[in-house]
């Protein structure tokens, strides 16, 4: 079920369930099975391994790992059905459901071919219990996945005739009934660690961007080189070497002012930053660079940017303390991450309350200013590091955008000039502002209206340089229709449809990953990547001619055991 409800494919440990002293011989009533797995779920394999040479009468005993918790996926609902077609309909529609029955010798020693029957004369052996996955009424039988290995059977499977050894019993009296149900889980809730999180960067120095994938619950980390219209992944490789307990901070950037970009790596557990660096396909050296202990645990939300905030060449990480409303700039010196105290805004309130922090080179310095929105006095302040320190200014006062509530915001060199710009999209109007600094205040302009389109809050939005000329926004509605906004000459916003979501897919699938933006195929223009869990591929959009164009660029599946 975690792969039909939550498209992602894991090895779950049988002896989770056996833990405190069970075994196979001893076996379990389905009922209090189930019911552990909703109060306490089951985690990966390797949490508690199955012994390689366990038989029948093996005790699992051991505790888990201990991440857990952290590891461990529920289910809430759980269904018993006793009528078959009920039954049938719930395989077809909804998922595998457990089974228990009678074996005799002859169904340990099957080996495939006919669906099984009972021959009457074998010795009965107990009871065991099988996944059911399908049926053939025309063949009159049940498809089963077992659990004695792929040497058994159809490689692990079988056919197994109706009513044969108790599997589907159904014996009604009064309100009870006394036969042998079908069992359901349903409602798989995956821990946030189970999230694929992916950075696009020039990880192996070359101009087109490679893609890095961290798998928090294995604590595996891939590369996919850029091949020119495919990726090549490698192995994968541990960053923490304890997966789950708690999720590292991951950057990726040149942050050592290097062309090839480097990870940067905060572990919660022991507050250490590492500096990872690609060697080739198939490996990673990683240099600890610095601790954090001493600012508690800087993994608890608070919020990072990183950017090129005082030079030029190599980017720094910095981030904002809600507690004490400090500023702290990271920055890699010598083999080392070095932190300075930038500024305080205890003046400007709590900061870190929902309002819009944006970063972007604002001012045209070639360097990365902050711009916030204070949605009480309606004012704007931009940020920017100078001799050191924080210095704020007021740059706008807009008391007619109100709160600003479900608005989105973009930046970028909207008009195709090295400064970027704020264009600003206000759902209760779908009007679309835009926002540039001009002698030190930002001056705002509607640029244009979406109206006829309804909500564009209903799909996605992105910024990027979709095209070869200027900053633009990229939009999916809910019927997978894409449109492209520019500004055109005379300052005005103007879209384009660029046509439907090619390969059967839309981005609001659950399948789907979120985007990644990146410059995969052109130095100079963006592109969008996408990961389909269920299949495995990856899926690149290009926009081109006026139309956008969806093409797999590899497949990789990511499954934990």
């Amino acid at each position: 079920m975690v792969l039909i409800e939550q498209h992602t494919s894991v090895d779950l440990s049988e002896a989770d369930l056996f833990e405190g002293g069970g075994s196979c011989k001893n076996g379990w009533f389905v009922d209090s099975a189930l019911s552990r797995v909703m109060a306490s779920g089951i985690p990966l394999a390797r949490c508690l391994a199955y012994p390689s040479n366990a038989d029948a009468n093996t005790v699992i005993s051991g505790p888990p790992c201990v991440a857990r918790t952290a590891l461990a996926i529920k289910a809430t609902n759980s269904s018993a059905l006793y009528d078959p077609e009920a039954r049938k309909a719930y395989l077809s529609t909804t998922g595998p459901m457990v089974a228990c029955m009678d074996v005799y010798d002859d169904f340990e020693h099957y080996t495939g071919g006919l669906p099984y029957r009972y021959d009457g004369t074998s010795a009965w052996q107990g009871r065991h219990c099988v996944l059911v996955v399908g049926y053939d009424d025309l063949r009159q039988c049940w498809l089963i996945k077992n659990s004695w290995g792929t040497n058994w059977g159809n490689g692990g499977f079988a056919w197994i005739g109706y009513g044969q050894c108790g599997i589907d019993g159904d014996a009604p009296f009064l309100f009870f009934n006394f036969g042998s149900p079908f069992w359901g889980l349903t409602g798989t809730q995956l821990p946030r660690n189970y999230r694929l999180q992916v950075w696009a960067d020039r990880f192996r120095g070359t101009s087109l961007d490679d893609l890095a994938v961290y798998d928090p619950a294995m604590d595996l980390l891939y590369l996919g080189s850029n091949q020119g219209g495919s990726f090549a992944w490698n192995a994968g490789m541990s960053i923490t070497g304890e997966p789950s307990l708690m999720p590292p901070l991951v950057f990726s950037g040149s942050f050592t002012g290097s062309y090839d970009a480097r990870l940067l790596v905060h572990d919660p557990v022991t507050s250490s930053w590492s500096l990872g660096q690609f060697s080739g396909a198939n490996s990673i050296s990683w240099t600890t660079v610095g601790n954090t202990s001493g600012f508690g645990n800087v993994a608890d939300g608070r919020p990072f940017w990183k950017g090129y905030f005082s030079k030029l060449n190599q980017e720094q990480v910095l981030f904002y303390s809600p507690g004490d409303h400090n500023w702290w700039l990271g920055t890699i010196a010598g083999s080392q991450l070095s932190w300075q105290n930038v500024g305080n805004t205890a003046s400007m309130g709590q900061v870190f309350d929902g309002r819009p922090i944006l970063m972007d080179d604002f001012d045209g310095s070639a360097r990365h200013d902050l711009l916030i929105y204070n949605p009480v006095d309606h004012t704007w302040r931009l940020g920017s590091l100078d001799s050191g320190s924080w210095s704020w200014r007021v740059v706008a006062t807009t008391p007619g955008f109100g709160l600003l509530a479900g608005a989105r915001y973009f930046t970028g060199y909207f008009r195709g000039v090295f400064q970027a710009d704020l264009l600003l999209y206000t759902p209760n109007d779908f009007t679309w502002h835009l926002g540039k600094m001009v002698a030190g205040t930002l001056q705002f302009s509607v640029v244009g209206s979406s109206a006829a389109f309804t909500n564009f809050n209903d799909g996605r939005i992105f910024g990027g340089r979709f095209t070869l000329t200027s900053a633009c926004v990229l939009h999916m509605s809910l019927n997978n229709l894409w449109r492209l906004g520019t500004l055109n000459n005379a300052g005005q916003l103007t879209w384009v449809n660029l046509g439907f979501s090619s390969g059967g897919f839309g981005l609001l699938d659950p399948r789907m990953s979120s985007p990644v933006r990146g410059t995969f195929e052109q130095a100079w223009q963006d592109e969008l990547v996408l990961y389909d869990e269920d299949m495995g591929d990856w899926w690149l959009g290009t926009v081109d001619s006026g139309t956008i164009s969806w093409r797999t660029i590899g497949k990789q599946l990511f499954s934990r055991s």
